[in-house]
């Protein structure tokens, strides 16, 4: 017969233990942690918020190159709540990208490098929180890139559960499909009598590139007119305006966040990766991917045209994969059509934990 005292101690035991453990259930559903990815004298932020029971963490590799994660998170509140309710979201600043800094040389802004530095932002997340958690990475824009050479290298597979490209840049190389984008989209909405004079100046310069062989200021150029060209399309509802409510006041004025660094570090890196990156293509290697991959494109993408999309997709080596369009976006979905976003990604990663 156990005393009485020890039945108490026993009692309250049991109870700080159950005390103990709801808090860290809670803790882990409504997960906030930060830290700081230390690799090759790049100290890179990172935060990881949402519900961590689920064992699915999404990670948001950005664009840019030298872009920020925090246009994913703070920027776009709506969207990042909406994810973080049923995954764990993983929102990584790139070396020399948004708040990163450190000290490191010219030659670290390589397509290498960054490719370790995911890695090791892959190995940290297992052994922070657990062996068993299921790692997709996200790739949006330049951060396609990035997560295609990640997932083309066979041991570094085994180290995700999903591949997911949103409007990515596995192909910098290809200036022809960019071209040949002007000139069906644009060819058509001046049929339509909408912005005809800007289309046509868009088309005529078009015109004066050689695809095979294009100037820096050319590629430069554009890259600018894809952007443009989406507030063109913007204006008649081809792309839909910002879907969800975006908290721009809280990205550039109501945090710690620092825009004003994050913007020096866009410049700089944007234009130390250009030499490097305008010969990228890996179309021809996504057949050596085989995980389960996601690709989701804007149909009115000026920027990494929907035909690029389709042409990864098609090389890709994965038998399981998804290709879905967006009817109403450009080169951001997850802002154009923020909902419709959601309720494709958020399935398929939990389909597949």
């Amino acid at each position: 017969m156990i005393p009485l005292n020890l039945h108490r101690i026993g009692f309250w035991v049991l109870l700080i233990f159950s005390f103990l453990t709801s808090c860290r259930k809670q803790d882990l559903q409504h997960l906030h942690d930060q830290f700081t990815l230390r690799h090759k004298g790049a100290d890179m932020p990172v935060w990881v918020e949402g519900n961590a029971t689920s064992k699915g963490f999404v990670v948001v590799v950005h664009g840019g190159p030298g872009g920020d994660a925090q246009i994913y998170n703070t920027y776009m509140k709506e969207f990042s709540d909406k994810m973080e309710s049923e995954l764990a979201m993983v929102y990584w600043d790139q070396r020399g990208s948004g708040n990163s800094a450190g000290h490191f040389s010219q030659e670290d802004y390589t397509l290498l490098t960054y490719t370790e530095d995911l890695d090791k932002l892959i190995d940290v997340l297992k052994m922070r929180y657990g062996g068993d958690s299921r790692i997709f990475i996200l790739g949006h824009s330049w951060g396609g890139t990035l997560i295609t050479n990640y997932a083309i290298d066979a041991e570094r597979q085994k180290k995700i559960a999903g591949f997911i490209e949103v409007d990515g840049a596995h192909d910098f190389k290809s200036v022809n499909v960019i071209i040949n984008a002007f000139k069906s989209i644009g060819g058509a909405e001046i049929l339509k009598g909408r912005r005809t004079a800007e289309w046509q100046e868009i088309i005529d310069y078009c015109k004066t590139v050689d695809p095979s062989n294009p100037t820096d200021e050319q590629i430069s150029k554009l890259n600018a007119y894809g952007f443009t060209a989406e507030s063109y399309l913007s204006e008649f509802g081809e792309i839909a305006g910002n879907s969800g409510t975006v908290a721009n006041g809280a990205y550039m004025w109501r945090s710690s966040y620092s825009v004003t660094l994050a913007k020096m570090n866009e410049f700089y890196t944007n234009n130390a990766m250009f030499n490097e990156l305008k010969t990228v293509d890996l179309t021809g290697k996504m057949n050596q991917i085989k995980v389960p991959g996601l690709f989701i494109w804007g149909k009115y993408d000026m920027v990494v045209p929907f035909s690029s999309g389709f042409s990864g997709f098609n090389q890709y080596g994965g038998i399981d994969k998804t290709f879905v369009s967006f009817k109403n976006s450009g080169h951001s979905p997850m802002l154009n059509q923020m909902e419709d976003f959601v309720g494709v990604v958020v399935p398929w990663v939990k389909a597949r934990l």
